[in-house]
């Protein structure tokens, strides 16, 4: 598990806003130059790169811990128990998931966590326990 990045994606985005010419010839299908994301720079058009916001994630190893993490918090509910019994679980799932880092990742870790354990915004790692649990309840898996 890493962390998603998109600065690379934006910083091309805005090279070819800035190089037109450059733009156009790259988003010709077939030609050793073709770079798809400039073929789709027109549905960038009006828009600010402020809109491409990092996506939020779980820095987590889907495994058998999780699996039982989760139907432990379904069956326990979200009591006391329950709830201790997942950030306990989370806080040590976070710090597999960091130990996990292929050799050679280099990263930047934002610190996107809240005083109240929150995650900042809508983009960046879920870091928070109880915004985990909902992120994982919701999804269709």
């Amino acid at each position: 598990p890493r962390i998603t990045k998109n600065r690379h994606i934006v910083k091309s985005i805005q090279y070819l806003r800035d190089h037109t010419e450059e733009a156009k010839k790259r988003e010709v299908p077939g030609l050793p130059t073709y770079q798809p994301l400039a073929a789709l720079m027109s549905k960038f058009d009006g828009k600010q790169l402020s809109h491409l916001e990092s996506p939020q994630h779980m820095r987590v190893l889907v495994d058998k811990e999780l699996v039982k993490a989760v139907k432990r918090y379904k069956e326990e509910g979200c009591n006391s128990v329950g709830s201790k019994s997942w950030e306990g679980y989370w806080s040590q799932a976070l710090l597999k998931g960091k130990e996990a880092t292929p050799l050679g990742y280099k990263e930047e870790e934002e610190d996107n966590t809240c005083k109240d354990g929150s995650s900042k915004g809508k983009g960046g790692p879920i870091t928070s326990a109880k915004e985990a649990i909902d992120a994982i309840l919701t999804a269709k898996l």
